[in-house]
């Protein structure tokens, strides 16, 4: 799904709170991805449900004929590859943070039951400030 897929910035008008809404087109969905989209909501209500640490909040999945919306905790930071690439250099402090931090988010997620198999410098984000960002 992730070709067929486009994030959004939203806003809620009342709150001005800020969201990232993935609008996935179904139409063009192989069966294999409209299995994989479903997989993917059902795993990030099952995080949203056990309390999460280290992994994005989902709050609602919407639907209309052509395309499912899923709104997102609105994450502002960079991809871990573009940081690795413009640091150059980490000190051994910066790594274990960094990697303790992954650490947490992968125990979250195996402690539900969840594996993960796409685990990658292009779609983790980074969004602590500090030292390491």
């Amino acid at each position: 799904a992730g070709s067929l897929a486009k994030i959004h910035s939203a806003k809620n008008t009342i709150t001005k709170k800020e969201y990232s809404v993935k609008k996935v087109i179904r139409r063009d969905l192989h069966p294999s991805d409209f299995a994989a989209l479903n997989d993917e909501i059902a795993v990030l209500q099952e995080i949203a449900e056990g309390g999460r640490t280290h992994v994005v909040c989902l709050y609602e999945v919407y639907e209309d004929p052509d395309a499912t919306y899923i709104v997102l905790e609105r994450l502002h930071g960079d991809i871990l590859i573009n940081r690795i690439i413009q640091k150059k250099k980490y000190t051994e402090f910066d790594a274990k943070e960094l990697v303790r931090n992954l650490l947490l988010g992968v125990r979250h997620c195996h402690k539900n039951d969840i594996a993960i198999r796409n685990l990658t410098l292009d779609n983790l984000i980074l969004v602590r400030c500090g030292s390491i960002f």
